[in-house]
């Protein structure tokens, strides 16, 4: 969704309550607000520094401990491996609820306040430090090492600016968690503060003087993210840099997005170009991955640790993370890793209107040995406005490459929801087929290069898909003129062991009446039988080259010998290497390691081709 119009909340602030829609005791007017924040203004001011001392103090013990702890733990493989699930866990725990440990060995004055909103924000700081050491590629410190560098060094010129991305993301969270840790000390116990001022004026029904207090943090807040924001843009400034001379070097010409004679935007201009399939690790300081592991949800699920009013930040925190490792990695077609998604068509089915989330139905899974809760179809399927619209101008403002985002498909929608409205199912699905292209008409304007729609519950039910699916992805892929995929697979490797996978697709033929470009299809985890391929042409066809179910890297020999496989039954220009699905289960260091030994890989039969 859009973010609110700033100026349209203050106004909607000043006219509400003159509407009698709210009491002014719940909500004053802006202006009423203003006027006693003025009148107070001293008491306010003297307030403010006071929560400012406080929390300029808790960010260095958070961002300075956090920093020092997160390069410690996440360099040393045995700390790592011992104190990194203590502290993801111990992250987990409101922390809130130890304040009154806090007070016992500091008292009730500064000191406790600090040192618990410090805590607070320890934790994402240390955990984002610890990743971001984690993931940096060893042939970056082995090329140091061989030309020489010292450990400082390889500290400075190496290990810093490579983490740095990962670095101030769990610093704008630590930030905004030392401010929030501040406050609510402050309202606990305090004489002095701005949480103070709003407790003492809440205790008096004065609601004017504590929505001052509330304005007064979120300036305070707004204030630091500015900062935050600005300070990494001005440290960060070398990957900017990097991105454009990659993209003006001849080996960065192969990025650019080059249109064929009939005006459809062709993929990329060299062959075997790398990609994903679409989510990405997501960072352990923003989602409970215990309460992730056990399902893939169909309604909403609140996976997330950061509280509502940061967690948009947070997302988008984590989002540049997963765009920085792509890039680094070296994945030609890149995605936002869908770090704002709890699973991969939730988001987006849930938002439409004729859906009732709020009371699940039930539906037999598709391993067939489950009931799954999904959402109710209880008024005609329509797309109320844009879903992912913002999540493609994000990732379009902080890449160069190519960039790929993801949709539903309108079948597996349908077979993801209880029907309790629609009296022939086919005009469901073709509704959805309507919302979908409605979406991704935006996400092209918004800068999407390609759109790929993910039907993996074609297999669900192929009478159904026989009948409606191909009608029903045309439909959503009507007009689209950027090139477009249709990704299918049996399951997650972290939720369907590979064991239990069939060796080919009941519905995949098929798809070659499709308008889509490319078939997206996960082949190294089931061991799939490639000569299906040949089914497909003349489409180009993604192929899982990565065994998600694998605990281990591939080396880049073996994501050669995939790519070759599959070379047998398709010419080169035709062939996309890409992960099995599923990477946002695994651990981000594993990911990143992974998409590494598939770009060089594919390098490797690039060069025997050429």
């Amino acid at each position: 969704m859009r973010r609110p119009d700033p100026i349209a909340l203050l106004v909607a602030w000043e006219v509400v309550p003159l509407t009698g829609l709210l009491p002014e005791l719940f909500l004053p007017r802006l202006s009423k607000t203003l006027n006693v924040l003025w009148i107070d203004l001293d008491k306010y001011w003297n307030a403010l520094l006071v929560t400012l001392y406080e929390v300029v103090l808790a960010m260095v013990i958070a961002c300075g401990f956090g920093i020092l702890a997160g390069t410690t733990i996440g360099g040393i493989a045995v700390l790592r491996d011992l104190l990194l699930p203590v502290f993801s866990s111990l992250y987990a725990i409101p922390i809130v609820i130890l304040y009154p440990i806090f007070t016992a060995w500091f008292g009730i004055g500064s000191e406790s306040k600090i040192m618990f909103a410090g805590i607070y924000g320890f934790f994402p700081v240390m955990l984002s430090t610890a990743a971001g050491i984690r993931t940096i590629d060893p042939q970056f410190l082995l090329a140091a090492r061989s030309m020489g560098a010292t450990v400082f060094q390889q500290i400075t010129k190496v290990i810093i600016p490579a983490s740095l991305p990962t670095v101030f993301g769990g610093l704008r969270i630590g930030g905004a968690l030392a401010i929030i840790g501040v406050v609510v000390a402050e309202m606990l116990t305090a004489s002095a503060g701005i949480g103070y001022l709003v407790t003492l004026n809440r205790t008096i029904l004065d609601s004017p003087r504590v929505f001052a207090g509330i304005l007064c943090i979120l300036v305070l807040s707004v204030a630091y993210d500015i900062i935050a924001r600005r300070l990494e843009r001005r440290m960060v400034v070398w990957q900017s840099a990097g991105r454009r001379q990659q993209q003006t070097s001849p080996a960065g010409s192969s990025m650019s997005n080059l249109e064929t004679s009939d005006g459809v935007h062709a993929m990329t201009n060299k062959i075997l170009p790398t990609t994903v399939v679409g989510s990405y690790p997501q960072p352990d300081w923003l989602v409970n991955r215990e309460m992730l592991s056990k399902q893939v949800p169909r309604v909403r699920l609140n996976i997330w640790r950061i509280p509502e009013a940061q967690l948009e930040q947070a997302q988008d925190d984590a989002t540049i993370l997963a765009i920085r490792d792509m890039e680094r990695a070296g994945i030609d077609i890149i995605t936002d890793g869908e770090a704002r998604r709890e699973s991969y068509s939730n988001r987006f089915a849930t938002a439409l209107e004729g859906i009732d989330a709020s009371e699940a139905g039930e539906v037999i899974a598709r391993t067939g040995n489950a009931r799954t809760p999904v959402p109710r179809v209880v008024g005609k399927i329509r797309r109320r406005g844009p879903v992912e619209v913002r999540d493609m101008e994000f990732l379009r403002r902080n890449t160069d490459r190519l960039a790929k985002i993801t949709l539903p498909g309108p079948f597996t929608m349908s077979q993801q929801a209880k029907n309790e409205f629609y009296k022939d199912a086919d005009e469901m699905v073709m509704d959805y087929a309507a919302a979908v292209n409605a979406e991704a008409h935006d996400l092209v304007k918004a800068g999407a290069d390609v759109i790929q729609l993910d039907e993996p519950w074609l297999r669900n039910d192929p009478d159904a898909a026989k009948r409606i699916a191909i009608k029903a992805i045309n439909r959503a892929l009507e007009g689209i003129k950027v090139p477009t995929v249709i990704h299918l697979c049996f399951g997650y490797a972290a939720v369907v062991p590979g064991s239990t996978k069939p060796v080919g697709y009941s519905f995949l033929p098929e798809l070659a009446d499709t308008v889509a470009e490319t078939i997206s299809i996960e082949a190294a985890q089931p061991k799939l039988d490639l000569g299906i391929l040949k089914e497909l042409a003349p489409k180009k066809v993604m192929l899982g080259v990565l065994d998600l179910g694998d605990k281990t890297a591939e080396t880049p020999e073996i994501v050669a010998d995939r790519i070759r496989a599959g070379l047998k039954f398709l010419p080169a220009d035709k062939l996309v290497p890409a992960p099995d699905c599923g990477m946002k289960y695994m651990p981000r260091e594993l990911a990143f390691a992974k998409l590494k030994a598939m770009v060089d890989g594919a390098a490797i039969v690039r060069k025997e081709l050429s």
